[in-house]
C-alpha cells in the first residue's frame, strides 16, 4: 500500500519587548512515497504582560497530523503582590542565627558571659496566592519522560534540570482535556510559559502518551527549532524570525519547574482531520522575555543529538 508524508508548518509569533515584536506564517509541504503522514503546525505566540520506537502495522491510507504552538507572556514581572498574581514554586525561609556559645572569664571565680543577640533581618516574604507543590519525579512513566527529555536538552545548554510541578501538571491537565488547539494561561493567576503540540493519525489505534509528550519535545520543539536559532546565541533577542519559541523555553536557564498533561483527542476537535494527542506543558517562571535571551538561551556543547518516537497501540 502506499502513502504520503505532509509536512505543514504554521506559526505565530509575537515576543514582546522592544524592539523584538514579529508575525510570521510559512507553510513547506513534502510528498514522500511508502511513508507514513506527518503534518506539523506550529503556532508560537508571545504576548505582553509577564521508550523505544515501535513499528506500527501497515494500513490503509495512514495519516499522521503533528501541530505545535508556544505561548509567552513578557515583560511584567510573573511574581506580584495582587491577589491574582502568579503562583510561586519557590519559598524564602528566613535566615536562623546560631546561637552563640558562652564565653568564659577567668578570675577569682569563673563567670559564665552571654554573647549580645544577633540581629537577623528576615527577607521579605515571597507572595505566593496560589499554593503550588512540586512533586519528586517518578522513576518511570509519564513524569519521568518529561523530565528526563526537558532536562537532556537543558543539560546541553548550560541550563539547570527542571523539577516536577504538580500544581502546573494540573494547570495543564485541565488545559489539555477541553481538546481545544488553544493557549489556557489563565489559571492560578497566570504568568507562567506555556508550549502545547498535537500528534494525530488515522486510523487512530491508540498511543502511548508518554511517548507522544517526548516526541513533541524532542523531536518538534527542540530537533526542529534548535538549528534555526545558530545566529542567535549571544544576543539579546533572537537574530531570526523562524519559529524558535518553543526551544528557547524548553532551555531557558530562569525557568526552574515543569507540569504537563496529554490526553486522548477525538476527530473533530483539537485536530479536524484525526483523532490526537493533545501536549500541554506549562513553565515557571515563564521564558522568552524580550531582552533577555542572552542571559538564558546558552549555545549547545555539541551532545549527541536525541530522538524520539511515538508509540501508536496495534
Amino acid at each position: 500500500m502506499h502513502s504520503s508524508i505532509i509536512i505543514t508548518s504554521l506559526c505565530a509569533a509575537l515576543a514582546v519587548a522592544k524592539p523584538l515584536q514579529h508575525m510570521g506564517k510559512h507553510i513547506k509541504k513534502d510528498y514522500v512515497t511508502d511513508l507514513d503522514i506527518v503534518i506539523e503546525t506550529v503556532f508560537v505566540t508571545v504576548t505582553a504582560g509577564s521508550p523505544p520506537a515501535v513499528e506500527t502495522p501497515q494500513a490503509e491510507a495512514t495519516t499522521v497530523v503533528v501541530m505545535n504552538t508556544v505561548y509567552a507572556q513578557a515583560e511584567t514581572p510573573v511574581a506580584t503582590s495582587s491577589p491574582k498574581a502568579a503562583a510561586v514554586f519557590a519559598a524564602v525561609s528566613p535566615v536562623e542565627a546560631a546561637e552563640p556559645a558562652p564565653t568564659t572569664t577567668i578570675a577569682p571565680v569563673v563567670v559564665p558571659t552571654t554573647a549580645a543577640p544577633v540581629v537577623v533581618s528576615t527577607p521579605e516574604p515571597v507572595v505566593a496566592p496560589v499554593p503550588v507543590t512540586s512533586a519528586a519525579p517518578a522513576a518511570s512513566g509519564y513524569e519521568g519522560t518529561i523530565l528526563e527529555r526537558h532536562n537532556a536538552h537543558r543539560a546541553n545548554h548550560s541550563a539547570n534540570a527542571l523539577v516536577y510541578n504538580a500544581t502546573l501538571a494540573g494547570y495543564a491537565k485541565n488545559t489539555a482535556q477541553k481538546c481545544v488547539f488553544a493557549h489556557d494561561m489563565t489559571q492560578g493567576g497566570g504568568g507562567y510559559g506555556q508550549n502545547i503540540v498535537e500528534n494525530g493519525r488515522l486510523p487512530w489505534t491508540g498511543v502511548n502518551i508518554a511517548s507522544a509528550a517526548a516526541f513533541g519535545i524532542t523531536e518538534q520543539w527542540y530537533n526542529g527549532e534548535e538549528p534555526l536559532y545558530a545566529s542567535s546565541y549571544t544576543k539579546d533577542n533572537p537574530a531570526t524570525s523562524a519559529d524558535v519559541l518553543h526551544f528557547t523555553q524548553v532551555v531557558w536557564k530562569a525557568t526552574t519547574d515543569v507540569g504537563c498533561y496529554t490526553a486522548q483527542c477525538a476527530q473533530g476537535t483539537v485536530d479536524a482531520g484525526a483523532p490526537t494527542a493533545f501536549t500541554v506543558c506549562n513553565y515557571w517562571p515563564q521564558g522568552n522575555f524580550g531582552g533577555q535571551y542572552g542571559n538564558n538561551v546558552a549555545q549547545g556543547s555539541g551532545a549527541a543529538t536525541q530522538h524520539a518516537t511515538i508509540e501508536w497501540s496495534a
